[in-house]
């Protein structure tokens, strides 16, 4: 079985609207620089497979940020965090 890794910039910004993100928020949630995510929405940077498999996961079962962390670091993590 192969499979499409790469995710293009058009898709990255879609991800972005449907889980309701702009590229600032992207950024702080996957703790990189705001300019990374401009370049990415913009196509002039490739977009990590690490990062394309996480925002399919989230938009294919509609996870929020929020419950990101909480499945990552447990139903506290969240509100130390903000």
């Amino acid at each position: 079985m192969t499979t499409n890794e790469t995710m293009d910039h058009h898709e990255y910004r879609a991800a972005l609207e449907t889980l309701a993100l702009t590229q600032i928020a992207a950024a702080d949630f996957l703790k990189i620089d705001h300019r990374t995510s401009r370049r990415w929405a913009g196509g002039e940077a490739p977009i990590p497979t690490a990062v394309a498999i996480l925002l399919r996961v989230m938009v294919a079962k509609r996870l929020s940020v929020e419950a990101v962390y909480r499945i990552a670091f447990g139903e506290d993590f969240y509100e130390d965090a903000t």
